[in-house]
């Protein structure tokens, strides 16, 4: 846990 707010914006793709 160190880029919550990166994680946040990249959700989608993260997702994916």
């Amino acid at each position: 846990m160190f880029h919550v707010e990166k994680l946040k914006k990249l959700e989608k793709p993260y997702n994916g």
